[in-house]
């Protein structure tokens, strides 16, 4: 079948092939354009109100309410000619909008470069700007998003705080010429440190994701494929270029010839794609569509391109080449050979992830058995932010944590919730650090302990200890007994963790003082661990592992991990009707209904949605794999016949003497030799995993078998067609 179609781009479908590609690489290439806009426009409209000479603090746990706070702020803005700019996200109706709210100093406005579909910038304290036409009556100009897709509001800090009950805490970006007089006051009057003041704990830019780079991947082997094929139409019309010139056409009249009518429908793509965008962008900006057509433009500058390398090959075509029979086209096939060399250059770089993809799907396959277990619970599979839950959470105050914990301590009680999460720990310090206890206890770098977390009505499943041995106020880790001897050392190894499980503001200086009580269990068990990343490790199976357990002392908003995502949610509750009435109590009884909580049964919400998406990620991989498999394979087909028609003479005299295939394609063969064991040696020093380098190698056979057929092909084609009295 792939010979089939190399015949067809071999012939008269070349015409059609360029036109084909050409559309494509347009079409192509303007979703990448547009994608690219649409990370500036996203990009350019969440950092409005930076400047070049703008930093940004973050004030925490700050004692002033938020009109002290305020009241502070303008004093110092005065003081300073400063501009303190604050940043907030908040839902309005299930929709997250940003809001810049600032205290401005004179003139800030007219330094901006604000793109603004109409009206006027701000020159009062009270009035805003906006992406959108909001309610407000103070709104004096609307903001162009070009996608319309990033709320934003942009006014008045002390308006905000009037219709917003939030702290004073948060990240605030500063316009001032005098830096460091600038947080100096501002670390004396909110009693803070210069450099905590300077820790950003979050920050927020779009990128691109995989679909990007795949049509970029995309657009670069049509780019290929086009000059390949572009490269080779003079060769495949030598018949047709020889008789235009005996009829006294010019070389450039003979290419119009060969390349009539290949850009009518790019072109007519071309100039349809500029209303087509205009209608599906909502607010479409002229440069925009100008930096839009100048790209389309210089595709076609670089299709022109292309045929003046067509250009030197008709001009190379003398008479004498028509009457021996016989053209030399070299610079064709060292191209081809360029292309094999690039393409398999870039496979080098595309199989480890394909490598990765497949050991990934393979060990999730491996434990499926094990997941499907997992139907018989529901666990949290989805919940959505209100109001300024999202950016309390963004300054560390967990109000949707502390609603959600709620939430699982009543099910806890009455649908005998369970809480269970694992995960292969190392060493925070290889020497504990404050600590007078542990001072003698060292760590290897590579030590591990497997430490579950769990409630008791997890742990109470395996019978391990009797419930009145639990000290309330402490924290208590139930330990194998085959351990014991170990007790000093695990006590050292795992408070720094559970010290790190604590708010900042309330760890302990030492680990000494964390109270920790060791309890033993005799039996053995083996559970599992709950956490996708140790699938690789026993199919995610642990054996008498490590058990802190987390109750009213241990589990809090801090580390309970109840919003993480259901492959890994660590709440678990057996799918019955009762329990599923006792669910939709605990939502209205702790206010969340709002945040559309959602407990699905933890193998579809989980481990089946993940499955879905490595099988997604890798046959897109794969394919990509293929397809450069398939332009290496047309380079191929390409060399065989650059190589029939440049020595057509020397393979026939050397086929009557007897000389064998190989001795007659002996130097073909040793190009692409060479090409694989540069290849092989660059996967070595790379160091590529066993899997990928028997990809690459699976490639390399499937690519010389190819190469092989067509030489034989064409070999035995260009015997029959001499004996006819014919050319190929």
């Amino acid at each position: 079948m792939l010979l089939i179609i190399f015949y067809a781009i071999g012939g008269i479908a070349l015409k059609k092939t360029i036109t084909v590609i050409m559309s494509l690489i347009l079409v192509v290439s303007s979703l990448v354009f547009t994608l690219y806009y649409k990370e500036k426009d996203i990009n350019n409209i969440e950092n409005i109100g930076r400047l070049n000479n703008s930093f940004e603090i973050y004030i925490k746990n700050s004692k002033m309410n938020a009109n002290q706070g305020l009241t502070t702020l303008e004093s110092i803005a005065r003081k300073y000619d400063a501009s303190i700019i604050r940043t907030d996200e908040i839902y309005r109706n299930n929709i997250l909008t940003i809001y810049k709210s600032g205290i401005f100093a004179e003139n800030y406005f007219e330094t901006l470069d604000i793109n603004l579909r109409s009206g006027r910038l701000p020159n009062d304290k009270d009035e805003i700007i906006a992406t959108y036409k909001t309610e407000n009556s103070n709104q004096v100009g609307l903001i162009n998003d070009m996608f319309n897709d990033t709320p934003l509001v942009f006014g008045p800090l002390q308006a905000f705080f009037k219709d917003n009950n939030t702290s004073i805490n948060g990240k605030y970006t500063i316009v001032v010429e005098d830096k460091e007089s600038f947080l100096n006051s501002i670390s004396t009057e909110f009693d803070l440190d210069k450099a905590d003041l300077l820790n950003i704990p979050y920050f927020k830019e779009y990128k691109q994701g995989v679909i990007f780079y795949i049509l970029i991947g995309i657009v670069a082997i049509l780019v290929l494929l086009l000059m390949m094929v572009i490269f080779f139409e003079p060769l495949s019309n030598l018949k047709l270029i020889g008789v235009l010139k005996l009829q006294g056409f010019t070389n450039l009249h003979a290419l119009r010839i060969l390349t009539k009518n290949q850009l009518i429908i790019p072109i007519i793509l071309l100039i349809m794609s500029i209303p087509i965008h205009f209608f599906l962008i909502p607010n479409v900006t002229i440069e925009y569509l100008v930096y839009l057509i100048f790209l389309q433009i210089l595709i076609l500058i670089f299709y022109n391109a292309c045929l003046l390398f067509s250009l030197i090959i008709i001009d190379t075509y003398k008479l004498s080449n028509m009457i021996k029979n016989y053209f030399n086209t070299k610079l064709t096939l060292y191209f081809n050979y360029l292309c094999k060399f690039i393409i398999f250059t870039i496979l080098i770089l595309i199989i480890p992830s394909v490598s990765s993809g497949i050991n990934m799907l393979i060990e999730n396959l491996n434990v499926q058995s094990i997941y499907e277990e997992q139907k018989k619970y529901v666990t949290l599979s989805n919940y959505e932010y209100t109001g300024n839950e999202f950016q309390e959470s963004l300054d560390n105050n967990r109000i949707l944590s502390n609603k959600v914990l709620n939430f699982f301590k009543t099910l806890e009680k009455n649908s005998d919730a369970e809480y269970m999460f694992s995960e292969k720990l190392l060493p925070i310090d290889l020497d504990p650090i404050n600590t007078k206890e542990y001072k003698d206890i060292h760590f290897k770098s590579n030590d591990f302990y497997h430490v579950v977390q769990a409630n008791w009505n997890y742990i109470n499943k395996f019978n391990l200890i009797n419930k009145n041995n639990i000290i309330s106020n402490s924290f208590n880790l139930l330990v194998p007994i085959n351990q014991k001897s170990e007790t000093k050392k695990i006590e050292a190894f795992i408070k720094p963790h559970i010290n790190s499980y604590i708010e900042e503001s309330k760890r302990y200086t030492s680990i000494d003082e964390i109270p920790v009580t060791i309890l033993y269990y005799y039996e053995d068990i083996e559970l599992f661990s709950n956490n996708i990343e140790l699938i690789d490790d026993n199919k995610g199976l642990l054996n008498n592992p490590i058990i802190l357990l987390m109750d009213e002392y241990s589990l809090t908003a801090n580390n309970s991990r109840l919003l993480d995502s259901a492959i890994s949610n660590p709440l678990k509750i057996i799918n019955t009707e009762n329990h599923l009435d006792n669910i939709q109590k605990a939502i209205t009884q702790h206010n969340l209904e709002d945040n559309n909580l959602k407990l699905t049964d933890a193998f579809s919400a989980g481990y089946k949605t993940q499955l879905d998406q490595i099988k997604i990620s890798t046959s897109v991989m794969i394919i990509v794999l293929l397809l450069f498999l398939c332009i290496s394979s047309l380079s191929s087909f390409y060399i065989s016949l650059i190589t029939i028609i440049t020595q057509r003479k020397e393979l026939l005299v050397s086929r009557f003497l007897g000389y064998s295939f190989l001795d007659r394609y002996k130097r073909q063969i040793v190009n692409v030799l060479i090409i694989y064991i540069f290849g092989t040696i660059e996967s070595i020093v790379l160091g590529v995993s066993i899997l990928s380098l028997i990809i690459y190698l699976t490639m390399l056979v499937l690519d010389f078998s190819i190469l092989s057929f067509m030489l034989k092909k064409q070999d035995s084609l260009l015997l029959s067609t001499s004996l006819k009295g014919g050319s190929l």
